[in-house]
């Protein structure tokens, strides 16, 4: 009998992603890589620590990204000074792992330097001027050091990759933390999942909820943040998370480290006449992958929570007594991304009172589970309510199943 062929690394790795997500999930990563230049999607910064005592780690992940043909650029001394010898263990395990690496030592022409050698697929690794440090091991000061500021300008990245050993901000091993009433933060055994600044940054430091490091972290990140932003289009995200979750931070919607982001801008609007029906047309049919059918746009809505670019919505209807919750969304690339617990609470902080409905089989329900008071699974549904009254449940529960579904059946079934 023949033997099997052993798998390629790049389809060890994508193997390996459709375990830890989903397959779409991998390939709208891989797209959206692809979609920039060489180098340009992801920056990733380990600190010195990593150096001494992870750099293997680290070697191992980058050559998986290699045998997909996938490049980031690698900057060191972004947070610290390493020494000559830190920075030499990180290309001895680059060598080890049979990845061509350049030490390009940063200077005006480094981005030029770090083309070239994207070309050759050799992995750019920035190594930035030595500056004073604080004594938490960052900068003194809130501003950010010129050299990773000039990079950073100038790469322009989709996301900012902190690496620590001890992986994302907050309490590890807490699935849900209420920071103020009513307003709760999701978590993993890696720390929080998502933190977005504008709103969650302030009761975060003022309840002590994060140790005097990951506060400073947290403060380095929004230095990173308004550094790069934009005011339009995709956003830069800064994510901090240990070595080892290097490839589930860049291929999967959950990870495994802390993603933080500046916040959205959401809106609120009470009528179809407010708002761009075609985008928000749009967004429905790319979130929930199926054809909206022409009566949904005949019901009135109660409250419109839209996110200024289109990105996400929430939208509730008159309900049983309480509103209902008719549209959860948020585009396919910006899933995991944290614009969704924003958009919620933007909804809830003025409908405590809410009930709605969601295919078993949908993905978002394990988010569901973490902000309900409460749900009930009949056949193909599952239906969630949360602040309403104990005696209420069973006419609600009535009128969510009795609502006729707004989309044709679904272009392609999730897993």
């Amino acid at each position: 009998m023949t033997a099997p062929d052993k798998p390629s690394p790049g389809q060890a790795l994508l193997s390996f992603l459709d375990s830890v997500g989903s397959p779409t999930e991998a390939q709208m990563y891989l797209r959206l890589f692809r979609a920039v230049p060489r180098g340009r999607f992801a920056v990733v910064l380990p600190t010195d620590a990593v150096l001494r005592e992870r750099a293997g780690t680290l070697a191992e992940q980058l050559a998986l990204l290699h045998a997909l043909d996938i490049s980031v650029s690698l900057a060191v001394g972004a947070f610290d000074n390493p020494t000559e010898e830190e920075v030499g263990w990180l290309f001895d395990a680059l060598r080890e792992a049979e990845l061509p690496a350049v030490r390009i030592p940063y200077s005006e022409d480094a981005l030029e330097k770090a083309e070239e050698a994207l070309s050759r697929s050799e992995i750019p690794v920035f190594v930035l001027r030595e500056r004073a440090v604080g004594s938490v091991g960052l900068p003194e000061d809130a501003a950010i050091a010129p050299d990773l500021e000039e990079l950073l300008v100038k790469l322009s990245p989709r996301k900012i990759i902190i690496l620590r050993g001890r992986g994302g901000l907050g309490p590890h091993g807490v699935g849900r933390l209420e920071v103020a009433p009513g307003h709760v933060l999701l978590g993993h055994a890696s720390g929080l999942s998502v933190i977005n600044l504008r709103s969650d940054q302030a009761p975060l430091v003022r309840g002590g909820f994060l140790p005097p490091l990951d506060v400073a972290w947290l403060r380095r990140a929004r230095s990173l943040l308004e550094l790069l932003w934009s005011g339009s289009g995709p956003q830069t995200a800064v994510t901090i998370a240990s070595p080892l979750s290097l490839l589930r931070e860049l291929f999967t919607v959950r990870g495994e480290g802390t993603l933080i982001r500046l916040g959205a801008e959401v809106e609120k609007f009470s009528s179809w006449d407010e708002i761009d029906r075609n985008r928000l047309h749009s967004l429905l049919e790319a979130s929930f992958g199926r054809e909206l059918r022409p009566g949904f746009w005949g019901r009135t809505p109660l409250e419109i929570h839209l996110e200024k670019g289109y990105r996400g919505v929430a939208l509730t209807e008159p309900g049983h007594r309480v509103p209902y919750l008719s549209k959860f969304a948020v585009l396919p690339e910006e899933q995991g991304e944290g614009l969704g617990q924003e958009l919620w609470w933007h909804m809830v902080r003025r409908n405590p009172s809410l009930y709605w409905r969601s295919r078993t089989e949908n993905r978002a329900n394990g988010w569901y589970r973490a902000v309900c008071d409460g749900m009930q699974r009949v056949g193909d549904w599952t239906v969630f309510w949360r602040g309403v009254e104990p005696h209420l449940v069973p006419e609600l529960i009535g009128d969510a199943l009795a609502r006729p579904s707004d989309f044709e059946s679904p272009r392609v079934r999730e897993p």
